[in-house]
């Protein structure tokens, strides 16, 4: 029953293109080659025989405190530790936990003071070891909260 439909609209859609726009017969094949290429991939993607579900009602929308919003606006750019960060998340999401490990600490060696990337790279290394506190993420973690007090206290 699924396919009915299409082939009617096929032969409705060549006939008009044949009656109603008068296409000289190298335009017609290439019309009707480009139809049966559209069935062809209906036949390939299409699945007639699946039952449909109804969509699902939308929530409701949550209000923005705006004066939160405008009392710390967002940051004008990314920077490269948000680019490294992102990109690191991103390979522990594809179980390349080696790849993140490697690019954050090659991300520190040109910016070592930097606490986002040392909390990054403790993440990396408990996403490397099954989620299981190492001595290398425990120093990372350590290293970051260090950084962070240095800048709260203007060192």
């Amino acid at each position: 029953m699924g396919w009915i439909f299409p082939i009617v609209f096929i032969m409705l859609a060549f006939a008009v293109l044949w009656r109603l726009g008068k296409l000289s017969t190298p335009a017609l094949q290439v019309s009707g080659a480009t139809l049966m290429i559209a069935v062809m991939g209906y036949a390939w993607q299409g699945s007639p025989n699946l039952g449909s579900t109804p969509a699902r009602a939308l929530t409701a929308a949550q209000t923005i405190d705006t004066s939160a919003a405008i009392s710390r606006p967002l940051k004008p750019a990314f920077t490269r530790e948000d680019m490294a960060l992102n990109t690191a998340e991103a390979l522990i999401r594809e179980h390349n936990t080696i790849g993140a490990v490697s690019l954050l600490q090659d991300e520190i060696k040109g910016a070592p003071h930097s606490p986002m990337l040392w909390n990054g790279l403790g993440n990396a290394l408990i996403a490397h070891d099954n989620g299981v506190m190492s001595p290398a993420a425990e120093f990372a973690f350590e290293r970051a909260r260090a950084l962070i007090g240095q800048e709260n206290t203007g060192k």
